[in-house]
């Protein structure tokens, strides 16, 4: 039993400071990665099995690269889509994203 997340959450990767050219480098590296996890409505614990079961809470594609997109004003940016996800109970959950970067790529 899958549940999707509708919509499926695409997450912007937002640099500090757009005049820099060196903190654009970001928009096209390989070494950025995005990976999601489930967590019960309070946001204080993460679910990673479903109750008495074996099964994992959450089905689907949990870790997404970076893309380098346009935005609907077709301005680049850097983007992580998250389309194949579900869950596989009923409730309220929260998801929490972390940002990871492969050190020396």
């Amino acid at each position: 039993d899958r549940r999707p997340i509708d919509p499926p959450p695409v997450i912007q990767l937002v640099e500090h400071n757009p005049l820099d050219p060196l903190s654009q480098q970001y928009t096209i590296s390989p070494a950025y990665f995005m990976q999601v996890q489930l967590l019960d409505a309070s946001g204080e614990n993460v679910i990673l099995q479903l109750k008495g079961h074996k099964a994992t809470a959450m089905a689907g594609s949990m870790v997404s690269p970076l893309h380098p997109l346009r935005d609907t004003s077709s301005v680049h940016g850097a983007y992580f889509v998250f389309s194949d996800l579900s869950v596989r109970m009923e409730g309220s959950f929260r998801l929490r994203f972390d940002l990871f970067e492969i050190a020396g790529y």
